[in-house]
């Protein structure tokens, strides 16, 4: 089986990438795994025997996409490959889309989720989609929506999560620190609704001085996020770290972990935290009711509403006992997820379902 793959994840030209050692082992399940990321700068990477990443190189969205087309034009001409996979179902869909016709080839459409789903985007989804020979996705959620909204028959979907690595994180020592720290990790970006988290804390805060909030990641909303806080007077409890490479000393050093995203595909820092043993509280998002279920191994609550998630964090502050058995349920659902072999048998299954002989 040969893939070719159209990825948005720029971090795949570091082999050091978590996703880098992640993508290594797909040369198991595949005799050549190939992908073409839009990147800044032209770059070839080899992870593993079959396994290799390009980088495009050139400035702006437009040169990229045109350096991608380009780049997939001569390795199509050059390599029989049996599928054609795109991680984006919009303008990349759509180079693929073109490709997968002139050259023959198979395509399937992954799917992770919406984030700025404007009415072009979607209609431009809905163009690219329809002609796919196979969709896959991350979540049960995310397949049953794709067939609502966009008219999809259920078996041209494949719905497969997202593995995280999370051996490392059972079993995590928990650090001695004061008061209730709730966490969260996450892009600063509109569709994670950190602004929720905030103005919920705050009027937690106000029965609950000794709780603190820290914000781990960076992003265009930043700015606007820190201004919010200082607004409710927040500044000596919420504490903004930036970036982490490593979250493992973040989760022992927390009680709670919280995602309040207003759209979510999957969330595999859920599923980090859930393994490090942390009581999750996130909106009914992702991989909500399938990895998380509300009162058995987590608190859900609808999307934006700020008295549910302040309610679920009263809870988990009042009763500690609470907080310790929806972790423990949490780390143990997580260890029943699929593995890492499970998973790239799972994507041989969907490619195969589509492939080209």
């Amino acid at each position: 089986m040969k893939i070719l793959v159209f990825s948005l994840d720029v971090s795949l030209l570091d082999p050091a990438s978590s996703a880098s050692r992640r993508l290594a082992g797909y040369g198991l399940v595949a005799d050549a795994y190939h992908v073409i990321v839009p990147a800044k700068t032209p770059a070839t990477v080899r992870l593993s025997d079959g396994v290799v990443v390009w980088g495009t190189g050139g400035e702006g969205k437009i040169v990229q996409l045109r350096n991608l087309f380009a780049l997939a034009r001569v390795l199509l001409r050059g390599v029989h490959y049996n599928v054609l996979s795109v991680q984006d179902p919009y303008y990349m869909g759509l180079v693929g889309l073109l490709l997968a016709r002139w050259y023959r080839v198979p395509l399937e459409i992954q799917v992770h989720g919406f984030e700025k789903n404007t009415l072009s985007r979607r209609l431009l989804a809905r163009l690219v989609l329809s002609f796919a020979n196979g969709i896959r996705t991350v979540s049960k959620r995310l397949k049953k929506q794709l067939a609502s909204e966009y008219r999809l028959q259920p078996g041209k979907i494949s719905a497969v999560p997202v593995y995280t690595p999370t051996d490392s994180l059972s079993g995590l020592q928990r650090k001695d620190h004061q008061g209730f720290v709730f966490l969260t990790a996450s892009r600063l970006v509109p569709v994670k609704n950190i602004e929720l988290q905030i103005d919920a804390f705050a009027d937690l805060v106000a029965d609950n001085p000794n709780a603190r909030l820290r914000i781990v990641g960076d992003g265009p909303d930043r700015e606007k996020l820190e201004v919010r806080v200082k607004e409710h007077g927040l500044a000596g409890c919420v504490q903004f770290v930036g970036w982490v490479s490593d979250l493992a000393q973040e989760f022992a050093a927390a009680d709670a972990f919280l995602l309040t995203s207003c759209s979510e595909g999957w969330g595999m820092v859920v599923i980090e935290a859930a393994a490090a043993g942390l009581p999750i509280v996130m909106t009914d998002v992702g991989c909500a009711g399938e990895a998380i279920t509300h009162n058995q191994n987590g608190l859900v609550v609808p999307v934006g509403d700020k008295e549910a998630l302040l309610e679920a964090m009263r809870r988990l502050v009042a009763d500690p006992g609470l907080g310790v058995r929806l972790g423990q349920e949490a780390a143990v659902s997580v260890r029943h997820l699929p593995s890492y072999r499970e998973t790239l048998y799972r994507y041989l299954t969907a490619w195969q379902k589509v492939a080209r002989p």
